[in-house]
């Protein structure tokens, strides 16, 4: 869902530019309070996780591309603010390094990303929390969808055709919204399950 530059128009790129920084600078501020040394390692390990996980990416439409998106698994296992502090650096190294996304249009790469994504994925730990192998399943599912919507609201006011793009941006994206829920679902699933496995470990020992 990387959108390059040149598609959007200067001033959709400069408010999502704004918004983002915004979000950025309030959650590396709630961040200083609560991570801790023991999440270091798993944050490194989730990041790199989804870095990997996105560079296999497909074309959609006007150069943007699909791929997994990872925002939502990050909030629901880290939080908020840690998410978008992961999803918003993994996205600036590869629109530097990678050029897989513009740096013009990081802005809106991360609002869609780092920022809704990440919040979709709170919202469904909150509702569904007795069950949270389906609100990852939701969570990840939703949060593509979204963030295509989005994009491709962002591309219709840049001036792109409202029919090609939504239909486009959404039916390309459907597919990997299954995709991207199966995997979270699963990725939660598992992921508590080994930590409640360590908790009885560490009390029978």
């Amino acid at each position: 869902m990387h959108i390059p530059d040149g598609v959007l128009s200067l001033e959709i790129s400069a408010i999502m530019w704004v918004i983002s920084l915004f979000v950025f600078s309030l959650a590396l501020k709630d961040s200083r309070k609560k991570i801790s040394r023991n999440q270091i390692l798993l944050i490194l390990a989730l990041a790199l996780i989804i870095f990997v996980a996105q560079m296999s990416d497909f074309p959609v439409l006007g150069g943007t591309t699909g791929h997994i998106l990872g925002g939502a698994l990050l909030a629901i296992l880290l939080g908020f603010s840690p998410a978008v502090i992961i999803m918003s650096t993994i996205l600036v190294i590869q629109a530097i390094f990678f050029h897989d996304g513009g740096v013009i249009a990081l802005g809106a790469n991360a609002f869609t990303m780092a920022i809704i994504a990440p919040l979709i994925g709170i919202g469904a730990k909150k509702l569904l929390d007795k069950n949270i192998m389906v609100a990852g399943m939701i969570a990840g599912f939703v949060s593509v969808i979204v963030a295509a919507t989005l994009t491709s609201l962002m591309i219709v006011f840049s001036g792109g055709n409202p029919l090609t793009v939504l239909s486009g941006m959404l039916t390309a994206h459907i597919f990997l919204g299954l995709v991207e829920g199966l995997v979270t679902g699963a990725f939660v699933f598992y992921s508590l399950h080994l930590v409640k496995v360590a908790v009885l470990d560490k009390a029978e020992a």
